[in-house]
């Protein structure tokens, strides 16, 4: 798209260098936006560095950097954890977390986010909340899918990781009144 935007940019050159200006303004702010999408993704791909953190430290540290990223007041609770995990459960854990910020970031227009972590009914419970614009869980679209924009693909894979642990997750929320998802596992 954009090589064939350029075909069209070059004949502006002379014809029309105004609205080549414009363009290419639009194009520089794309570009911004790509770079920090881009930005995002590294960062939610990179490992983090548990042996030297810890589990729960490593955790801590991840989300407030991504907070960070998006410019979120971040408030997290892990005291209420269990102080050791098996490995199978602390990565379920993380990817749990991680895509519930991921949700928040791409969905919802939040400035705040808390996480806790605690051991709760012989399991651990993980609840993410954000502030955000929230939504109807239990709104259908007319083909019968969910329509509030979490039932995608990172919501079904939470709910896959949780079941394959035979785990749950509850989505609360409501128009107006931000959301917070709740996994127990």
């Amino acid at each position: 798209f954009r090589r064939m935007r350029i075909d069209l940019w070059q004949e502006w050159i002379a014809d029309d260098p105004e609205r080549l200006r414009e363009e290419l303004q639009d194009l520089k702010q794309a570009l911004r936006e790509q770079i920090q999408e881009l930005r995002r993704a590294i960062f939610a791909l990179r490992p983090m560095d548990f042996d030297e953190f810890g589990f729960l430290g490593g955790l801590h540290r991840y989300i407030l950097e991504f907070a960070g990223q998006h410019g979120w007041q971040a408030e997290v609770d892990l005291s209420r954890a269990p102080a050791t995990l098996t490995r199978e459960l602390e990565a379920t854990t993380f990817r749990i977390v991680q895509e519930a910020l991921t949700n928040a970031a791409k969905h919802a227009k939040a400035t705040q986010i808390t996480v806790s972590l605690s051991e709760t009914d012989g399991g651990l419970r993980v609840i993410v909340t954000d502030n955000e614009q929230g939504f109807d869980p239990g709104e259908r679209r007319a083909d019968g899918q969910e329509s509030n924009g979490y039932e995608h693909v990172g919501l079904r894979q939470m709910r896959e990781r949780l079941a394959a642990r035979r785990g749950q997750l509850t989505i609360l929320s409501r128009p107006g009144a931000g959301a917070e998802g709740r996994a127990w596992l």
